[in-house]
């Protein structure tokens, strides 16, 4: 799939944590780095070292409870070793929209919508402008689905 010329400037690095300084040099504040290992440790690992490093966007893959443990002992060492705490607010974990998908093949899209989102300041939330366009018709509220009156962003 990455040989699509679509992904011509792609860089993909497949490294153990241990490795991430080799993996990613250069990384700056345009960047979009997301934590996927094989355990929680080797997260844990990656998180501790990244955080610290410009970035646009730090996500990591894991249940809310992984995040929970996770976030908590990175900031219990940091702590130990007496340093300040890393600043957490540009880091998404779980990362990913929930759109409710299951499978990998939908946490993938998933994780690609959130990209987006924050590459061109989107909020992931619906476009359905319907409840809009019926009110300004003065239509009856039944007339629009339970569950769907999103907010819309008025430009669409």
């Amino acid at each position: 799939m990455l040989e699509h010329p679509a992904f011509a400037g792609a860089e993909r690095h497949a490294r153990d944590v241990d490795e991430l300084e080799l993996a990613v040099p250069d990384l700056g504040e345009r960047d979009y780095v997301v934590i996927l290992t094989r355990d929680h440790a080797r997260d844990e690992r990656a998180l501790a070292h990244l955080v610290r490093r410009p970035h646009r966007y730090l996500g990591m893959i894991g249940s809310v409870r992984k995040v929970h443990a996770i976030v908590a002992r990175v900031l219990r060492r940091e702590q130990e070793l007496g340093r300040p705490l890393p600043d957490l607010s540009r880091v998404r974990a779980p990362v990913g929209i929930a759109l409710g998908g299951r499978t990998p093949a939908e946490i993938a899209i998933s994780i690609v919508a959130e990209l987006l989102a924050d590459r061109h300041g989107g909020t992931g939330a619906a476009m359905n402008v319907v409840p809009q366009a019926l009110a300004r018709l003065g239509a009856p509220a039944s007339t629009v689905a339970e569950g769907h009156e999103g907010d819309a962003r008025d430009d669409r």
